[in-house]
């Protein structure tokens, strides 16, 4: 029961910093773009980018608080000598669905952010997050009970 708690605090710290790290680049770019008196300063590809990117970090920190708890309950049902609680499966299928759906909506905030700059600047970034999304399927599959 240990090794499950100690793997769902591990979980949700990486949802904690890939969730930080979404907002950070979505609150930089929305910085940037209300620094001016220009009601267009921020283009649609940057609104793009920081629409995925807020939804990226709300997701990711879901799921960091879901485990988080979790990870909680086990170390409390470990301690009291409690039986493994049966939530758990579906609780774990509840954030990882929340994780992976944070991590496609970061890959998609990389793919437009590159259109901000420029045409070959996009197409590089969507490149990037085609490879990056197609990597995190591959991970699902492999390392998920699927």
């Amino acid at each position: 029961m240990e090794l499950y708690a100690e793997a769902f605090q591990q979980l949700a710290f990486i949802s904690a910093v890939v969730g930080g790290l979404a907002f950070t680049a979505a609150a930089s770019l929305l910085n940037a773009g209300t620094a001016t008196n220009d009601p267009t300063a921020l283009s649609r590809s940057a609104k793009i980018t920081i629409g995925t990117a807020i939804m990226s970090a709300l997701f990711m920190i879901i799921s960091t608080f879901i485990w988080s708890f979790q990870s909680a309950d086990l170390f409390r049902a470990a301690v009291n000598n409690q039986s493994f609680p049966k939530s758990v499966g579906w609780v774990n299928f509840a954030a990882s669905i929340s994780m992976i759906t944070g991590g496609m909506l970061l890959f998609v905030s990389i793919g437009t952010s590159g259109w901000i700059g420029s045409r070959n600047l996009g197409i590089v970034t969507s490149i990037a997050a085609v490879v990056g999304i197609v990597a995190l399927i591959l991970m699902v599959l492999w390392f998920g009970d699927i």
